[in-house]
């Protein structure tokens, strides 16, 4: 058995998460490299000193920049902005681990009255293969009927869609 100290304990955290030490995570591949070794990181969208996602890169990662998380999100799509647990940012190589969800989402779509046309066909959110740039948002069509929302931080009105799909397509042709 393996007897460590509370400080060795503390110590080894704090250097996995990147904390301690030199920097082990650099620029846009490092803030990649964080979210696989790390799992997930919290994404919340409320941004008051900056975005939680954003905060937890810059504390880790050299040279990160807000851009960085962007481009791996919806342009490289290497990481993904879904569900675990709450909303997460997560590595595309765990899409297939969450077909379960998906499909529990789009069984629970099916009933919601706003997507008439979308319930006639099969969405690709719920195969095992990560969307790419190249597969349409299956709401995109719907979102014109659905009234805005006004947000609780910022007052304004903004259009609302369920988090069904690949959220690239919400965020730069809804949002």
């Amino acid at each position: 058995m393996l007897t460590v100290t509370k400080n060795q304990a503390r110590q080894f955290i704090l250097l996995k998460q990147g904390l301690l030490g030199d920097y082990r995570f650099i620029r846009k591949d490092g803030a990649y490299q964080f979210v696989r070794q790390a799992g997930c990181i919290q994404f919340d969208p409320v941004d008051v000193c900056g975005r939680n996602a954003e905060l937890t890169l810059q504390s880790r990662v050299k040279g990160f920049r807000r851009k960085m998380l962007n481009d791996l999100l919806y342009r490289d799509r290497l990481l993904v902005d879904y569900s675990d647990k709450e909303l997460s940012i997560w590595p595309r190589e765990d899409w297939p681990y969450f077909s379960g969800y998906r499909e529990r989402s789009v069984a629970h779509g099916q009933n919601f009255p706003a997507f008439p046309n979308w319930r006639s066909r099969r969405s690709p959110i719920s195969g095992n293969t990560a969307p790419s740039a190249a597969i349409p948002c299956p709401l995109k069509e719907a979102s014109s009927g659905i009234p805005p929302c006004t947000g609780a931080v910022t007052g304004k009105k903004t259009p609302w869609l369920p988090v069904l799909c690949w959220n690239s397509c919400i965020r730069t042709e809804s949002c």
